[in-house]
C-alpha cells in the first residue's frame, strides 16, 4: 500500500487539458469542480473525449487509477459515446501520460492511502506500468512553426 500525493489546481489542470486538445487537434472543456469528470475535448461535430486529469507531486513506476474514477469514466463514456481518458500530470518530471480507458493495458490490483483533514481513507484500483501510458513532453507541445501573425 502506497501514500498517494495528490495536488488540486484547476488554473493547471485547464492548462493540461489545452495541451491534449493541442495534441489531439479538438478543443477543450473543462467542467466545474467536483464533477465526475475534468475535461472533454470535442471537434465540431461531437464529444470525442473526456477525461480526468491528476496532478501528482512524485513519479512512479506505475501509475495509480482509482476503480471509483474508473467506473465513473467508464459509465460517462457510455452517455457521451466517447473515449475515456486517465490523465496524470508529474510535477517531478514535468511530464503528462495519458491512459485511453478503451485500450488493452496491464495492470496490478491494488489500493491506495489518501490522508485528508477528516482522516485517513483507502481506496482500491489498478497500478498500471509507464509502458501502457502515452507520454506528452508538454514543453515541445507548443514548438510548433510561427504563425503568419506571431512573425511579423
Amino acid at each position: 500500500m502506497s501514500r498517494l500525493s495528490n495536488v488540486n489546481d484547476p488554473v493547471r489542470e485547464e492548462y493540461i487539458a489545452s495541451i491534449l486538445a493541442k495534441e489531439a487537434g479538438l478543443q477543450f472543456h473543462i467542467t466545474p469542480q467536483n464533477f465526475v469528470f475534468d475535461f472533454m475535448l470535442f471537434d465540431d461535430r461531437d464529444y470525442r473525449v473526456l477525461g480526468e486529469i491528476k496532478i501528482r507531486e512524485r513519479f512512479f513506476p506505475d501509475w495509480f487509477i482509482a476503480d471509483k474514477k474508473i467506473n465513473w469514466l467508464e459509465k460517462a463514456n457510455q452517455t457521451f459515446r466517447c473515449v475515456p481518458w486517465f490523465v496524470i500530470h508529474c510535477l517531478e518530471d514535468g511530464m503528462i501520460y495519458r491512459l485511453n480507458l478503451h485500450e488493452d493495458y496491464g495492470f496490478e490490483e491494488d489500493q491506495m492511502t489518501n490522508r485528508f483533514s477528516t482522516g485517513v481513507q483507502t481506496e482500491r484500483g489498478r497500478k498500471v506500468p509507464l509502458r501502457y501510458w502515452v507520454k506528452i513532453d508538454p514543453r515541445s507541445s507548443f514548438n510548433g512553426r510561427m504563425s503568419p501573425i506571431d512573425s511579423k
